[in-house]
């Protein structure tokens, strides 16, 4: 059927879009393109992954490397003063220090190089009178701003008063 257009002159009514296979092979392409996509985004997502997996856990069996010592632990005014001791050639990068009874965990990002002594100091929130211990909690770096604990190498240390 034809009607008249008084712009454009003759004009059609019964036109069609595009054909139904042309439809069905532009969907498909899409689907394809999409899976394509998502399939190469998700193998580098999990190759990352696996990579910093395996950066870790290499770290979590050099913690059998590390020995660490207390040299001494003792109250100073306000504070608990611990000295340690890395006795194998292995740098220890952070360490966790937890006192009381509520568990108050501080951390110091103070290397103990390999074979050498050093003091750190705790200011503890609670009071000290009634800590007699200190659990020290090793970690080792793996990356910039990434560490992986050796909680199995942890020692508690008993605190001396002066």
């Amino acid at each position: 059927m034809l009607l008249e257009n008084k712009m454009y002159g003759k004009l059609r009514l019964n036109k069609k879009g595009i054909s139904e296979q042309i439809a069905t092979v532009l969907l498909i392409g899409f689907v394809i393109a999409l899976l394509v996509f998502v399939i190469l985004w998700g193998r580098n997502y999990i190759q990352e992954k696996a990579e910093k997996q395996g950066k870790l856990a290499e770290k979590q069996l050099e913690c059998e490397n590390i020995q660490l010592e207390v040299v001494n632990s003792y109250k100073q005014a306000d504070e608990i003063v611990v000295t340690l001791k890395n006795a194998k050639n292995k740098a220890i990068e952070k360490f966790t220090f937890r006192v009381g009874i509520q568990g108050f965990a501080t951390s110091s990002f103070d290397k103990l190089d390999s074979l050498s002594i050093r003091q750190y100091v705790v200011k503890p929130a609670e009071s000290i009178e009634n800590i007699n211990s200190i659990d020290i909690i090793p970690w080792l770096k793996v990356a910039k701003g990434y560490y992986v604990p050796c909680s199995a190498k942890h020692i508690e240390a008993f605190i001396l008063s002066q």
